[in-house]
């Protein structure tokens, strides 16, 4: 086996018809390459790997950003702790685990034995939903989802509500404003309340990845978070060649999960950060 650096910008045209059928486990690493949108922008300092055998198979496909490497890890290939150990000298840095459940146990017994911490620092479960999936959820008459084209400090509060809640981490104004411009919000209101947020962050081929799903505490319990995916959901479906709608949720969150369960969300597979 041996690892073939590409060029970032060919990875798609040269590789995918091997990327495409694994998309929604490897969306990860179309992100983090620059390549989400399109056109295409890939990251100066960005590299793809690839791991070939000997007889010219692609083993595993690997993204090199400047924070973070991602590793996609497929059930057809596992690799032993002797394997984890070379990536692991090769490719030094904050790692990203994309797999199925059953392997992740294997490799953070793998990583710890060479000295990685707190393993995992993150673990969420990666969703997607087809067209034919998604439930119908009836939106009363005093609600609506709109886009949100300007920011707005309440807006911006609901964004460092999730930076904290979800991922712990405290973000000032002009960081939520900046997250807000690199994405594309939608708000469910009734009047001009707010009541709940979601975001398309990624922008792929033929689907899209939601984030940022927040309602603060004192409005949860009326089912807004669903009523906001639902509808945004169906609002993307409604995009020609739109058939694929995928995001996170925190493996430790039941709510989350059971809620995206019900709107018709199967789970692909598990994302651990280390």
């Amino acid at each position: 086996m041996h690892w073939q650096n590409i060029p970032a910008t060919t990875l798609l045209r040269d590789y995918g018809a091997w990327i495409m059928p694994r998309l929604v486990s490897n969306n990860r690493i179309i992100g983090l390459l620059g390549l989400a949108d399109s056109p295409y922008q890939p990251l100066p300092d960005a590299h793809a790997w690839i791991l070939r055998h000997t007889d010219g198979r692609i083993l595993q496909l690997l993204a090199q950003g400047p924070k973070e490497i991602a590793l996609v890890n497929h059930p057809d290939f596992c690799l032993d702790e002797a394997q984890v150990a070379a990536i692991c000298r090769h490719f030094p840095g904050s790692w990203v685990l994309i797999c199925h459940e059953d392997q992740c146990e294997k490799w953070e017994t793998a990583a710890r034995t060479q000295g990685f911490k707190d393993v995992p620092l993150l673990a969420t479960r990666l969703y997607q939903v087809v067209p034919e999936k998604l439930q119908n959820k009836p939106m009363p008459a005093e609600l609506r989802l709109e886009a949100l084209p300007r920011y707005t400090p309440q807006i911006g509060r609901f964004i460092r509500g999730f930076m904290f809640e979800v991922l712990q981490q405290k973000i000032d104004e002009d960081e939520a404003r900046q997250r807000f411009s690199k994405r594309e919000f939608f708000g469910l209101l009734q009047g001009d309340q707010l009541l709940s947020i979601a975001a398309i962050t990624y922008r792929l081929m033929n689907g899209r990845c939601l984030s940022f799903v927040y309602t603060p505490p004192k409005l949860r319990g009326k089912n807004f978070a669903g009523l906001t995916v639902a509808y945004l959901c169906r609002h993307i479906f409604q995009t020609p060649k739109m058939n694929l709608i995928f995001l996170y949720a925190d493996e430790s969150n039941p709510c989350s999960n059971r809620l995206y369960q019900k709107l018709g969300f199967e789970m692909v597979c598990v994302s651990r950060t280390f």
